[in-house]
Order: structure tokens, then C-alpha cells, then sequence
């Protein structure tokens, strides 16, 4: 997708990296957040996701990344603010240590990939993975959707059951043997393509920002270690971490960017720094980007 301002444009391009269930639709609420606030919106579905081919051939991050580049490239935008959600925030860190001419900064949001799997478990066999995937049905699918809400069964709503519906319907599909297969081969990319070692490569600022109760690594006070590290390892001082009270994974919450002035301040160049706060349930929160006389650093 190529979504242009709201607004006035800002002259500023956001390229938004997906996760790993679905293509990029379901980043609508980042990107109509930042189109409000007269950013252009760049949001690929990856080969393998959403509309883009899914071929049955190796999967690579760096494949991910060079084909952004061309995506990029082709638009003939020249550098670019990225944001990328949970899987999409693995390929946020290779696309910046890859391309990083390309990169004005980075918001990390609810990755993947925070530890090396490599050492903690063998590598799983294709057809094992594949072989289970294609038991998916609806309860295991709404299962692996809960996840998002474990904190908090209570705020599964109806916004979930549709994703639940979307991702189920795919197994329904003529298609489904080749998709499960599809998302095997994505699984062991995402075994074998760690990114912890491009975390000190980042050269710009990176914000490491999520729901300080995500469950993804078993207990909250793990993934809240864990990001604290991403952002401690990008260097020269650039990396940030924003956890926010009472939520897990964000891209799924309601959350709501918004600046001082009623307006999304997403990565701008305005003063005050990172600021969050919870109001009954609902969370504010203001993202922006301050010059300090070192530098742009986010905070």
C-alpha cells in the first residue's frame, strides 16, 4: 500500500513493516495516525503475505529487506522513517543495518526475535512444522490470537474475532497445503535469520516500544529485560525504550497517538520526547523525535 497524507503533507515518508500473521491491512490505525498527521505511508506485503506471491522457495530477512529496497527504489524515495511490528520489527533491524542510507530512525514495537533461539532449542523440522500447521483449525487459531489479550481475557473484543476469522478462513482455501508450507519455511527463517547481533550495527535512533505486559517470552518482566537490552545495544546513545502500563502487545490495543496540539506526533522533529500515559483503560501516546546538540536521539 501507498497511502498519501491526510493533510498537509510533511514531506516525510513512514514505511510500516508487518508482523507475521497477516499482510499490512492490519496496520490501518498506524497508518491513518500518521496520514492524519501529513505523513506518506509505504506498507508492503512481503513476499509470502497479504497479495505478494507465495512461492515455495527459502525465505531470508535480508530477501525481505533488498525487496523493500527496490520497493523504495521504484517510488524513488531516498530515506525513510521505519516501523516495524512484531516480525516486522526483526526486518526493521536488518533493513537499517542493510540499507542504512535509507533510515532517518526506527520504532521497534513488539518484536519477535528479542533472543537467539538457536541456543535454547534444536531447530524444528520442516515437515514436522508443516505437518501441524495443517491441523490449524478455528480454536487453535483463536488460541494462538489470545496470546495478544493474555494479560487481560477481558479485552478480547470484536476486532480480534475478525482477525480470528480472516487467518481461519485461509485454511478453507484450496490453497491451504501450499500456504501451510509457506508459513513452515517462514517459521525456520525466523529460527535460523536472528537479528540480536544487527541491534549494534543500527546507526540511527531506534525506539524499542511495546506493551509492558507482553507474554511472548513467558513472564512480562522478560520481554521488558529483553527490550531494555535492544535498546541499550543500539549505539552511541540513539536507543530508546517506551513500555507502556497495563498493555500487551500494542498493535492490537487502542491506542492512540496524539500530540499536544490534537495532532499525531509520530517521529517528528518537535520538542518534548516520549511520553506515555493511561487514562482509564485508553492510552495516549506521544512519540516524537528531539534534537539534542549531539544529535537526533529519541526522549
Amino acid at each position: 500500500m501507498d497511502v498519501a497524507a491526510q493533510e498537509t503533507p510533511n514531506g516525510r515518508t513512514v514505511l510500516v513493516l508487518h508482523g507475521n500473521n497477516f499482510g499490512g491491512f492490519y496496520c490501518k490505525a498506524v497508518i491513518d495516525g500518521l496520514t492524519t498527521a501529513g505523513f506518506r505511508v509505504i506498507v508492503p506485503d512481503q513476499i509470502g503475505y497479504g497479495r505478494s506471491s507465495k512461492p515455495i522457495a527459502p525465505y531470508y530477512l535480508s530477501s525481505q529487506a533488498r525487496n523493500t529496497s527496490l520497493i523504495l527504489q521504484h517510488e524513488k524515495l531516498e530515506r525513510v522513517s521505519v516501523i516495524g511490528h512484531s516480525m516486522g520489527g526483526m526486518l526493521a533491524a536488518r533493513f537499517a543495518t542493510q540499507y542504512p542510507k535509507m533510515v532517518e530512525r526506527v520504532v521497534i514495537y513488539d518484536p519477535i526475535g528479542l533472543t537467539d533461539g538457536r541456543f535454547n532449542s534444536p531447530m524444528t523440522p520442516i515437515d514436522r512444522i508443516d505437518a501441524q500447521t495443517l491441523k490449524t483449525d478455528y480454536q487453535s487459531t483463536r488460541a494462538s490470537l489470545s496470546r495478544y489479550v493474555g494479560h487481560n481475557p477481558q479485552a478480547w473484543n470484536d476486532d480480534f474475532k475478525r482477525y480470528t476469522r480472516i487467518r481461519y478462513s485461509w485454511t478453507l482455501s484450496a490453497e491451504w497445503p501450499r500456504l501451510a508450507r509457506v508459513q513452515a519455511l517462514i517459521s525456520q527463517m525466523l529460527y535460523n535469520d536472528p537479528v540480536v547481533c544487527d541491534w549494534p550495527h543500527i546507526r540511527v535512533p531506534t525506539l524499542a516500544f511495546g506493551g509492558a505486559e507482553d507474554l511472548l517470552l513467558g513472564p512480562a518482566s522478560a520481554f521488558q529485560e529483553r527490550m531494555k537490552v535492544l535498546a541499550n545495544t543500539i549505539p552511541n546513545g540513539n536507543g530508546r525504550v517506551l513500555l507502556l502500563p497495563g498493555l500487551q502487545d500494542t498493535a492490537w490495543q487502542l491506542v492512540r497517538f496524539q500530540g499536544g496540539d490534537g495532532k499525531v506526533q509520530v517521529l517528528d522533529d518537535r520538542p518534548r520526547g516520549l511520553r506515555a500515559e493511561a487514562d482509564h483503560g485508553r492510552v495516549r501516546c506521544k512519540v516524537c523525535v528531539c534534537r539534542h546538540a549531539s544529535g537526533h536521539v529519541l526522549g
